[in-house]
């Protein structure tokens, strides 16, 4: 089924521009709450006290490489 006339397209025009807008605008904000979540998460400005490692999350008690405790 496709329109014939110039107002019968002019509808579907709009119609499928309308159908990408509901899309591509949740997508957008999805994609930038993702984003902005990642870039917020905090690193430890210590290193592991054994193995020296150092980027641990913020509200990691052991190591992720070794295991031993960061808190001594």
């Amino acid at each position: 089924i496709s329109p014939i006339t110039p107002m019968g397209k002019f509808v579907a025009s709009v119609v499928m521009l309308i159908g990408y807008a509901i899309i591509a605008v949740p997508t957008g904000i999805i994609t930038h709450d993702i984003a902005m979540a990642a870039k917020s998460k905090k690193e430890m400005p210590e290193s592991c006290p054994s193995c020296s490692l150092e980027g641990h999350d913020s509200d990691a008690l052991f190591c992720k490489h070794c295991g031993s405790s960061l808190f001594r």
